[in-house]
Order: C-alpha cells, then sequence, then structure tokens
C-alpha cells in the first residue's frame, strides 16, 4: 500500500478589514434567524452543574441571566430535599467574588449533597429566585412522566 500526503489546510489570507476573502471577494454573512418566543411563555433558564467540596456550585450562566453578581446578597434555604436561593436585601448568604454560589454545608446535609454530584439549577426570573434540585428530586420528578413515556407503571 502506498502513502499518500496530503496538502496542509491553509485559511484565505484576511483583508484589513479583517474580512476573510475567497477569490478575491468578500463573502456576505448568512443572516442569522430570529429565534420565536417559547409558546407557552416559559422563561425559566437551567442548568446543570456539580457541587464542589465547599459546596460551590460550577456553572454561573444561569446566575447571570437573573442578573445576580459577585457579593450578592442571598436567602438560602432547603425546601423538600430541593436548595431555593432567592435575592435578598437582608440575605445572609452571598455569591462568592467570582461569581459563584456557594451552598451552605448545613443545607447540603439536609439535602444529602455530596461533592461531586450533579444538581439541576432553575432560574425564576419573575421570582429573582433560583431552584437547585438534586438527582434525586429530579429522579422523583420524572419517575411518572417516564413511565407513561415509555409505557410501564411508575416504579
Amino acid at each position: 500500500m502506498s502513502e499518500r500526503t496530503m496538502p496542509g489546510v491553509v485559511p484565505p489570507r484576511s483583508s484589513a478589514s479583517g474580512s476573510p476573502r475567497v477569490n478575491g471577494r468578500v463573502p456576505r454573512e448568512l443572516p442569522l434567524p430570529e429565534l420565536a418566543a417559547s409558546p407557552d411563555g416559559v422563561s425559566r433558564v437551567c442548568a446543570v452543574a456539580s457541587v464542589d467540596c465547599r459546596g460551590r456550585v460550577s456553572d454561573r450562566s444561569v446566575l447571570r441571566s437573573l442578573g445576580w453578581t459577585a457579593g450578592q446578597r442571598l436567602d438560602i434555604r432547603a425546601v423538600e430535599g430541593s436548595v431555593m436561593v432567592a435575592c435578598r436585601e437582608d440575605g445572609v448568604f452571598f455569591l462568592t467574588s467570582q461569581g459563584h454560589l456557594r451552598l451552605p454545608a448545613v443545607v447540603r446535609h439536609w439535602c444529602a449533597l455530596r461533592p461531586g454530584q450533579r444538581v439541576l439549577l432553575a432560574a425564576e426570573p419573575d421570582h429573582d429566585a433560583l431552584a437547585v434540585h438534586t438527582m434525586p428530586v429530579l429522579d422523583s420528578l420524572l419517575t411518572e412522566p417516564h413511565a407513561r413515556m415509555f409505557g410501564g407503571e411508575p416504579t
């Protein structure tokens, strides 16, 4: 079997304006479609993140969607195996200087949340709040819908 050498791929040179030229012309950019609003009016922003040994939640995108910034004062409480985080001027907790949510140890213990576990973050902009759901809570929430979807009985 003979070996073939493939030529290297070199991107086209950029013009002075920074736009790449193809055959001496600047290509037109494709128009981006506007995304339709959610039909049911859901404004919730969600992400899955892990929790480290100090209780810091790795994802900050959901916090930014709420407009929360470093030092933001928060009220944090455990509610039925999940965590409710609300923006409060008199809150005793706060976002870290890097803008991370840090779940207090007592809340992690109440929710049986251990380092490395993943959680679902669900921003509730209408309430200026965030729900943090543990995987066991999500499993219980999904049991019935999955049973209907896959034609079985809830376990």
